[in-house]
């Protein structure tokens, strides 16, 4: 089966700050021919003060099925005295 290379532009909102956000993927293997290809990729928002990480799920040609901040790390509270 040949390589498939598709390059993907994604438009979304971060999950987090709900600001708007745009990647450029690159996708690359081989072709599945039993249905449509699915996959999810973890991106930092860009803004400086968001930072947090997007997990992206999407399709081969570029319909985004879901956005989802993750939660932030346990353990980073800040301690005021």
């Amino acid at each position: 089966m040949p390589l498939t290379v598709v390059t993907l532009v994604l438009e979304y909102e971060c999950g987090a700050c709900c600001r708007p956000v745009s990647a450029t993927l690159r996708w690359e293997g081989k072709p599945d021919r039993t249905g449509p290809q699915i996959a999810q990729v973890g991106l930092a928002c860009p803004h400086g003060d968001c930072r947090r990480v997007n997990e992206l799920t999407f399709d081969q040609a570029g319909n985004l099925y879901g956005v989802n901040a993750r939660p932030r790390r346990p353990g980073h509270v800040p301690v005021w005295n």
